[in-house]
């Protein structure tokens, strides 16, 4: 059997699988921008709660997965463009 091996950049991918990854990525990693920052303004604020360090924590794990998101969907939305390129001139 075949291992199925996990869509990287590097990978030959369709442009239109690729766009649609980068916009999928992109607006997952812009609400982990606007509710990261929420949760940590939320632990801070109740700062005496007992769960004070989890919804913490949940805000600040919350802000790296964003930014992941959003490096990996920039990636993809610059591979697009390039690959584009390359097949408009390869056409020419």
């Amino acid at each position: 059997m075949e291992k199925r091996k996990k869509n990287s950049p590097k990978e030959i991918i369709s442009p239109k699988l690729l766009l649609k990854k980068a916009t999928r990525r992109i607006t997952f990693a812009l609400a982990g921008f606007f509710i990261s920052p929420l949760l940590m303004h939320t632990s801070f604020k109740n700062q005496d709660h007992p769960l004070f360090m989890l919804v913490l924590g949940i805000g600040f794990i919350t802000g790296i997965v964003a930014l992941y998101w959003g490096i990996t969907g920039i990636r993809y939305l610059i591979n697009f463009i390039f690959e584009s390129s390359k097949e408009k001139e390869e056409q020419s």
